[in-house]
């Protein structure tokens, strides 16, 4: 932030987002469980660059987020 309180540089624009896919999480038997998870990672990287019709070579940083989510089952 520069000194008048007004953000200098580089723009940051948003152009698309996406997530990796639902699938149960059982270490036996759930759907993802023999994928890496960062082949699931990589997969949604590349649907976003597909989605904002970017060139790849376009990106210079990505943010990527983790939430786990608790369910109680009664």
């Amino acid at each position: 932030m520069s000194d008048n309180g007004k953000f200098s540089g580089r723009e940051v624009v948003i152009v698309e987002a996406a997530r990796t896919p639902i699938g149960r999480g059982h270490e036996e038997k759930g759907y993802y469980k023999d994928v890496h998870p960062s082949t699931l990672l990589a997969k949604t990287y590349s649907e976003v660059i597909e989605r904002a019709g970017i060139d790849a070579s376009e990106v210079e940083d990505v943010v990527t987020g983790c939430v786990r989510s608790s369910v109680s089952r009664a």
